[in-house]
């Protein structure tokens, strides 16, 4: 007999989070704003295009809402010189953050990064309470759970989202992993439960959309006026874009190189032959 499998209550893990550090939590409790409880995916949008004859999937109303963020110009606190924080370092930078680097030791690759100009100020010292002041985003990934518990707590109580390396509890932020292919972007989390799991869907979806999404995106992105001039209503243009995924042609021909026939076919295959 298969054993029944249990159901962690989302949320739970930040209650206790909360109650060991004794972090007062200015947000709306989350039962005041929905309370828990498994949901069908019939409760969701598109869950109605499942496959027939597939098992129905539950939802839980968890607390972590996945989104992008836009971090442009945005202070963010990265406080650790190794490995990790090093990754974290570069993603930030990648995406524009205005970093506070603190650590008394840096990596060969930070030392790079701060000589190259991508970190806009080094603090070469142990963390200390005022390096949170003015930042947005506070990630923790030092080598001492200690020193990464206090930089949560200090976060938490100040409002400012915090990211543990350590302790995915203690996060109100996770960093996914990413697949990226142009303009799309899948990110993906097990809120800490698998980082094995994460790297194996990350690596499956890598092998199931290849740089032909990329170019796919780019090559509606093109059409993108024309295909509105030619639909304007939007259920309709949604549906005839549809039909040009679904027949898998353009998808086809962009994977081997095809470019230029791709966007004749597509232009056919959309009636915008007429259209500027």
């Amino acid at each position: 007999m298969r054993p029944q499998r249990r159901t962690r209550r989302p949320g739970s893990a930040t209650e206790t989070r909360r109650r060991r550090h004794r972090v007062r939590d200015l947000r709306p409790a989350l039962r005041a704003v929905r309370p828990w409880r498994p949901e069908p995916a019939d409760d969701y949008p598109e869950s109605g295009r499942r496959a027939p004859g597939r098992r129905p999937v539950t939802v839980s109303a968890a607390p972590h809402l996945p989104l992008f963020t836009d971090l442009t110009g945005r202070a963010c606190l990265v406080v650790g010189g190794g490995r990790i924080a090093e990754g974290r370092t570069r993603l930030l930078a990648a995406h524009g953050a205005v970093l506070r680097l603190v650590t008394p030791e840096l990596s060969d690759g930070l030392a790079e990064m701060v000589a190259g100009g991508q970190v806009a100020e080094l603090r070469r010292r142990p963390y200390a309470p005022e390096d949170l002041n003015g930042i947005f985003l506070a990630l923790a990934a030092t080598n001492h759970r200690e020193i990464n518990a206090q930089i949560a707590e200090q976060a938490h109580a100040h409002g400012i989202l915090c990211n543990v390396a350590d302790d995915p509890d203690a996060c109100d932020v996770h960093i996914p992993a990413l697949v990226r292919r142009g303009d799309l972007t899948l990110a993906i989390s097990t809120n800490g439960a698998s980082p094995a799991v994460t790297a194996d869907v990350r690596r499956r979806l890598e092998d199931l959309f290849g740089p032909e999404w990329g170019d796919l995106l780019s090559l509606l992105g093109d059409l993108r006026e024309a295909t509105k001039q030619r639909y304007p209503d939007p259920a309709q243009r949604a549906a005839a874009v549809r039909g040009l995924l679904d027949d898998g042609r353009v998808l086809g021909l962009l994977r081997v190189g095809a470019t230029e026939e791709a966007y004749r076919y597509a232009r056919t295959r959309l009636d915008l032959e007429g259209a500027v």
